[in-house]
C-alpha cells in the first residue's frame, strides 16, 4: 500500500503532466503552467480589471441590495434556550 505522501506526489505529478499536455503547441500557456509548477507568482498586467474596479463592483452590489431591501420589515428572531458544552470528557481507545 502506498503511503499518503507517495499518493499525493503521484497525483501532483499527474496533474502537472496533464496541464503540460493541454498546453501542447501553446507556448504562452506552457509558460503559465511552468510558472505554476515552479510556484512563481505571475502577475498579468494586461488585464483591464484593477483592484479599484473589483472594490467598486462589490460596493455597488452591497448598496443595491441595501436599497432593494430597505422597506423590508426586520425579522424578529425568537430567543431559544440551547445547551452548551462546558467541558470535554477524556476518550480512551477502549
Amino acid at each position: 500500500m502506498k503511503s499518503m505522501r507517495s499518493l499525493y506526489a503521484d497525483k501532483h505529478n499527474r496533474y502537472w503532466r496533464n496541464e503540460i499536455s493541454v498546453d501542447k503547441g501553446n507556448t504562452q500557456g506552457l509558460w503559465w503552467t511552468l510558472h505554476g509548477i515552479l510556484g512563481d507568482s505571475v502577475c498579468n498586467d494586461d488585464s483591464p480589471f484593477r483592484a479599484d474596479d473589483f472594490a467598486k463592483y462589490f460596493k455597488d452590489k452591497v448598496d443595491s441590495v441595501r436599497s432593494s431591501t430597505a422597506a423590508t420589515p426586520l425579522y424578529d428572531i425568537p430567543r431559544r434556550v440551547t445547551s452548551s458544552l462546558a467541558n470535554f470528557t477524556t476518550v480512551t481507545v477502549d
